[in-house]
């Protein structure tokens, strides 16, 4: 095996995915001479695996629901597989084009300055940095008995290349992916399945947006157990906590996701996990003063919410790059408590069919806080835009202070995704809900439910009977 010693860089970036390519785009951007290393392909989990293929999965779900057609899927494979291509090409262009070092291998750290990369062939490169930022992302949770085998029972890596819909299927898990999947699943014709744990579906959303995705799963013919567990996988077989047992041709497991930090010699450097997770400051930081971590891998120390999002580790991107620059400018750092600001407004899309997204509290937390507040909700049923495209399955509900901020807003529906992104923009400034309402909203557009929602919640709402004048 040889070894390479290489020139130090100002920044080294262990990972690249939505976070770490970020992350060395910016820093490139700031002037700094930064290396990545990714040991797979660029992109990370989210463009190679996970939100971008299954994003042309639902774009066919969606034709094939509105047109009847079944899906071709050697042709949706293709296109999957042309999309995700394109875009990592995307991504190696930028990062040539701002002057980034490229690493492909598995990187470990030696000290706290130096790291060495394993590439496939055995060839060992060692890198030293003044600062480095590790984005090694998440991988797949395991349960005992649930292992996943790549041919019966899968992750969701696996049904991204599935060649033929299974006739029938069991999702474990009712979460995000879950869901998703459920609901391309069915659209691709496959009698599917849904084992939640907890008492409802998307466990994290509010309580409303739950119960009226699920009553549309089951309209579509999804079936739904919650409080329920898998005990068992065997013989083609389901089984579960109550002693029911499911035949599936397929089993998919959506668990959820844990942080990666494999094989990285943390332990060289002193660096102590939280469950797994690296802890961090809000301004990425670890407690090793030049280290940092962002995206799935990292958590705040001080306990702060931290969702694992691909656009989550993109913003941690930022903050990071941002207090790496200051550092070794010797400009005075942010003020504490500042950077925690965005990470109260999150906005979290579903692509289900219909959509569903969420930003700030639900009603759950509200109450469990002890916070008064207002609920306004408008339907898709009277929204003029959702009646002509025929979408009027869904409604908005938001929640607002006494102060007429925006304490949460949830939507299921056409667009929902779309939707909520105005009401994260207001939560963020601090926005009242008469300074949105008031805005001029086009006609006819899915935006128009955000105005009346919100009218509904300060009790003057216009196209809704029983509303104050």
């Amino acid at each position: 095996m040889t070894c390479e010693k290489i020139m130090e860089y100002d920044v080294a970036i262990i990972g690249g995915g939505p976070g770490g390519y970020v992350a060395a785009l910016r820093a490139a951007q700031n002037g700094l001479a930064t290396c990545l290393i990714e040991k797979d392909a660029v992109g990370g989990t989210c463009l190679n695996r996970g939100c971008i293929p299954t994003k042309t999965f639902v774009a066919a779900a969606e034709h094939s629901a509105a047109t009847g057609a079944r899906v071709d899927m050697k042709a949706l494979l293709a296109r999957k597989n042309k999309v995700v291509t394109g875009l990592r090409n995307g991504i190696h262009s930028l990062l040539k084009g701002r002057k980034v070092t490229t690493l492909a291998g598995r990187a470990e750290f030696l000290s706290k300055s130096e790291l060495v990369v394993h590439d496939a062939k055995g060839t060992k490169t060692k890198v030293s940095a003044k600062y480095f930022i590790i984005a090694t992302g998440s991988t797949w949770r395991e349960l005992k008995g649930l292992r996943p085998d790549g041919k019966w029972v899968l992750t969701s890596d696996e049904m991204l290349d599935i060649e033929t819909p299974p006739k029938n299927l069991v999702i474990v898990g009712g979460g995000v992916i879950g869901c998703e999947f459920a609901s391309i699943m069915n659209a691709f014709g496959t009698e599917v399945t849904i084992v939640e744990a907890l008492p409802q579906l998307l466990p994290m959303m509010d309580g409303v947006i739950s119960r009226l995705l699920s009553l549309s799963f089951k309209k579509r013919g999804i079936k739904i157990f919650t409080d329920m567990t898998v005990k068992q996988l065997a013989d083609g077989k389901v089984a579960l906590s109550d002693g029911q047992e499911i035949a599936a041709e397929k089993v998919l497991i959506s668990i959820g996701r844990g942080p990666h930090t494999e094989g990285l010699g943390l332990d060289k450097i002193g660096l102590a996990l939280a469950k797994g997770f690296v802890p961090v400051e809000e301004n990425m930081r670890t407690e090793t003063e030049n280290i940092y971590a962002i995206g799935d891998v990292a958590v705040f120390k001080n306990g702060h919410p931290k969702h694992m999002l691909a656009h989550v580790a993109s913003h941690d991107a930022m903050i990071a790059i941002r207090d790496i620059k200051k550092r070794m400018s010797k400009e005075p750092l942010q003020d504490k408590g500042e950077a925690l600001k965005d990470y109260d407004v999150i906005p979290g899309p579903v692509f289900t069919a219909p959509e569903v997204a969420s930003v700030g509290k639900t009603e759950a937390e509200l109450k469990k806080d002890g916070v008064s507040y207002r609920a306004g909700k408008f339907s898709y049923i009277a929204l003029s835009k959702a009646v002509c495209d025929d979408e009027t399955e869904g409604l908005l509900q938001v929640y607002i202070g006494d102060d007429k901020c925006v304490l949460g807003a949830h939507c299921v529906g056409a667009h929902a995704t779309d939707v909520i992104a105005e009401l994260a923009l207001g939560m963020r400034r601090g926005l009242k809900a008469d300074d949105i309402a008031e805005v001029i909203h086009a006609h006819p557009t899915y935006s128009e439910i955000v105005a009346e929602a919100l009218e509904d919640a300060m009790g003057h709402a216009l196209h809704k009977m029983g509303a104050l004048s």
